[in-house]
């Protein structure tokens, strides 16, 4: 988590919207936060800079929690987006894999196994 500490740091904003439904690491990730000094606010108030993931696994399927933010917050100047899954099939019999669509100058990857 030292690496997402350290890039919380150079964010501006005082308020980070956390998407992390269902990861196991949602909880270390809001404290991180809150030793960066950033209060966690809830998606629906359009924060600027948004911690996320990749995706996470429910019932055996890929939840694209990346694709997800993209479209409720297209607006944010920020997405921090936490390796948290890498290149894993969408479900146990699909041949299609997790592909996160970037955007160049807004987000920016953190990968947890780096610190």
């Amino acid at each position: 988590m030292q690496a997402l500490a350290a890039l919380l740091a150079t964010v501006p904003d005082d308020a980070v919207g956390v998407h992390l439904g269902g990861a196991v690491i949602r909880a270390e990730v809001i404290e991180t936060c809150a030793r960066a000094g950033k209060r966690v606010v809830r998606l629906e108030d359009a924060p600027e800079v948004i911690v996320t993931a990749d995706g996470v696994v429910e019932n055996g399927f890929v939840r694209p929690l990346k694709e997800e933010v993209d479209e409720a917050v297209p607006h944010a100047k920020r997405v921090i987006v936490l390796r948290h899954l890498g290149d894993v099939p969408l479900g146990p019999t699909y041949d299609v894999y997790l592909d996160v669509q970037m955007q160049a100058g807004r987000d920016v990857w953190v990968d947890l196994s780096e610190g």
